[in-house]
């Protein structure tokens, strides 16, 4: 799935490919996505946080109002369906009871890898793209803490990053100056391959359909 940068359309792709399956028009633009347990596809934008059927016409299963607003700036899940966003101007990465906006805990990251875009990976880890100095670093921590465990600089050095990792570890990465999505070989700052998304120019935000069971 990925969302434009300039417009309130997020597309569902075909794999890692350029062909579009299907779209769907959201509130707003630059809207944030993850997958949730189960495969509904989340959205978070200036406005709410909704659960979208991951079928035509993507359907909204439920929503709530998004506690962070127009400050959102990422938002994830978990296998058990909680909720994980953090904020354009925090360094807090919170965590919601399930899908509601009831706050459960919250993790504050280092001033140098102040959160910009969020996803889990298949053993819980937290993984966030944030500003260090003149560069972004993808860093990967310990379960949901602040506890940094490995990280690396990020290709593309500009605009709005996002960042999603899927089942096997692969980090991918985009930002909001870029229509291409690039797939790293595990996590780390190796590439494996990058794809072209030719129905924008430029990405809000993506997500990955095989990240959680």
């Amino acid at each position: 799935y990925v969302s434009s940068g300039s417009s309130n359309i997020v597309y569902q792709m075909n794999g890692f490919s350029s062909t579009s399956l299907g779209s769907l028009a959201n509130a707003t633009a630059n809207a944030k996505l993850s997958i949730m347990s189960g495969g509904d596809l989340l959205i978070a934008d200036t406005v709410d946080v909704e659960r979208r059927d991951p079928t035509t016409p993507f359907a909204i299963n439920s929503s709530y109002t998004s506690p962070l607003g127009s400050q959102g700036s990422g938002v994830s899940s978990d296998a058990s369906g909680n909720v994980y966003q953090c904020g354009a101007n925090s360094l807090d990465v919170n965590k919601y009871v399930g899908f509601s906006s009831t706050l459960d805990s919250s993790v504050t990251l280092l001033a140098a890898n102040n959160p910009r875009d969020i996803d889990l990976d298949a053993s819980g880890n937290l993984i966030a793209v944030g500003r260090s100095g003149s560069n972004e670093l993808i860093t990967r921590y310990s379960g949901f803490s602040a506890t940094a465990s490995a990280s690396f600089a990020r290709i593309d050095d500009g605009g709005q990053p996002c960042v999603a990792v899927d089942n096997a570890g692969n980090i991918y990465q985009s930002d909001s100056n870029s229509n291409e999505i690039h797939k790293m070989v595990g996590f780390s700052s190796t590439l494996d391959s990058t794809l072209a998304i030719t129905q924008l120019s430029s990405i809000g935000n993506i997500a990955l359909s095989e990240r959680l069971p």
